[in-house]
């Protein structure tokens, strides 16, 4: 396949579709979106267990890991939830759907909201290349060059990160910078909102016991974070969206450190358990510990807490504050649903455009920012879209 464009957008996804969307919207032509699956927007099929949690109401910067949040702050003030969410409402045609602060495609279906993104394209004459695996980049003569195949005199990288390799975000994206940026504009990539890992066996008879408690990441001395919300044991360890929070800072902490660490588990966060364990114990004397404490926690957990307190009432309260399961590491990129690291902010100008390279344009999760669980991480592909469509509008413009 050969061709030449004004855009060349590398990755079908979210932050790729909706670049080439708003593109059109702008009055721009010879728009190529590259990809090298079989099918644009996988992995916008497979978000939020396929109903597709696209934004939410609270998404501001303040809840973003990045290498620059003054930087970030600025696009999101620029780029508002409003004017994202009519774009998507009123240009696209989504109806949309909230609850509890989360925004949804109406129809609460993933493929409703990367269809409309792919009827826009085609209503803008955008052509998809699909199965197109980009090896090599060159720029020669004023235009990037992909395979020696597709030449565009502007070029977008939006395919991704590591996380969910299944999907084709392998990490190969990265390699596309090689002949332009320097190893220090990257973060290394870590495994986010994935699942953890953890050291202690006694767990596992809790295989998918769920607790809505409160989970902190904690070294020998420190509380590095904490989240509040339902948590899942597993077979290996701990699931759930407080824990799945909290395994981008470890990724990044660990890799800086290497120290180890420890998530300390709350099970009555909003209880005074001091008073209730000794109420319960003093109330119901003629009952073993176990049944005394009936009610307040499921049997299968009193049964691993009683057993770590060795007998001695005097614990109980503090095992159920601070249940400790020493983190072994994660289930790593394979089940990530997110990538922390990657291309720095500080590398990219607002029009985000590499500072080094004239015409190199990035936007989602290849860049250096993520989110927690709940349409954050869909927002930042909305917002980064934007910013890179302005930018390569303008530079197409006055060309």
């Amino acid at each position: 396949m050969t061709g030449n464009f004004n855009i060349a957008i590398v990755g079908g996804g979210a932050a790729g579709l909706l670049t080439a969307c708003r593109l059109v919207s702008l009055g721009i032509d010879k728009i190529a979106v590259i990809d090298g699956n079989k099918e644009m927007g996988r992995k916008i099929n497979a978000t939020g267990n396929g109903r597709c949690n696209l934004s939410n109401l609270v998404a501001e910067p303040e809840k973003y890991y990045c290498d620059d949040p003054a930087f970030l702050a600025k696009l999101f003030s620029k780029y508002d939830i409003s004017q994202i969410l009519t774009f998507i409402e009123k240009d696209l045609g989504i109806r949309l759907a909230y609850k509890d602060g989360l925004v949804y495609p109406a129809t609460y279906k993933a493929e409703t909201v990367t269809e409309a993104l792919l009827d826009y394209c085609n209503d803008g004459g955008v052509k998809f290349v699909n199965n197109f695996k980009v090896t090599q980049c060159k720029h020669l003569y004023g235009r990037f060059m992909l395979n020696n195949d597709i030449t565009a005199t502007n070029l977008l990288v939006s395919a991704g990160g590591t996380a969910s390799p299944k999907f084709g975000t392998d990490g190969s994206s990265y390699k596309i910078y090689e002949s332009f940026a320097k190893p220090e504009d990257f973060a290394e990539p870590v495994p986010s909102l994935v699942q953890f890992k953890t050291l202690e066996s006694d767990t596992r008879k809790l295989n998918g016991s769920r607790y809505d408690c409160s989970v902190s990441l904690v070294t020998a001395n420190d509380t590095l974070a904490t989240e509040n919300g339902e948590l899942m044991f597993t077979n290996y360890g701990v699931s759930g969206i407080c824990a799945m929070n909290l395994s981008g800072k470890f990724g990044r902490y660990t890799k800086e450190t290497g120290k180890d660490v420890y998530l300390s588990i709350n099970f009555m966060p909003k209880c005074n358990v001091e008073e209730e364990v000794k109420f319960r114990l003093e109330k119901f004397t003629k009952r073993t510990p176990r049944e005394a404490l009936a009610g307040m926690l499921s049997a299968d957990l009193l049964d691993v807490i009683l057993a770590r307190a060795q007998n001695d009432k005097d614990r109980i309260p503090e095992i159920i504050k601070n249940f400790r399961l020493k983190v072994m590491g994660t289930m790593g990129f394979d089940h990530a649903q997110v990538t922390s690291g990657g291309l720095k902010l500080s590398s990219i100008n607002e029009n985000m455009e590499l500072k080094s390279t004239p015409g190199l344009f990035s936007a989602g999760e290849v860049i250096n920012v993520d989110g927690p669980c709940g349409g954050f991480n869909l927002h930042w592909a909305w917002v980064s879209a934007f910013a890179a469509a302005d930018g390569i509008a303008a530079a197409i413009k006055n060309g």
